[in-house]
């Protein structure tokens, strides 16, 4: 708590239990570890979370990467549209089957009256 700058320990004092408590289950503090422990326990906690570095930002893709995330999500889309495309053949085929069912019954019907 003493690292901390003056201002940043005062604000930290005047905070609320529970709003100290929803700070570290922010940072990542197992909520179990944070409900069991006291007013006392959490401000060190909080502390040394502000304390702690900052994970990096995730890295930008290098130019291959980029070209590599783009091929794949081409090839997944290529692959969408043949299936949906199988999709409306199989059911172009089955309408005609039954066009042609209809129509034989229509052409039984006929030679039969």
């Amino acid at each position: 708590m003493d690292q901390l700058p003056k201002e940043q320990q005062e604000s930290n004092k005047k905070l609320n239990t529970d709003r100290i408590r929803a700070r570290l289950t922010k940072l990542g503090v197992e909520e179990e570890v944070v409900f069991a422990a006291g007013r006392d326990e959490l401000l060190p906690m909080l502390a040394e979370m502000m304390l702690k570095p900052m994970a990096p930002a995730a890295a930008e893709p290098t130019l291959a990467e980029a070209k590599e995330i783009r091929t794949r999500e081409l090839e997944l889309r290529d692959k969408e549209l043949n299936i949906q495309m199988e999709m409306h053949r199989q059911q172009l085929e089955t309408q005609r089957q039954s066009v042609n069912s209809v129509r034989q019954n229509v052409s039984d019907m006929r030679q039969n009256n």
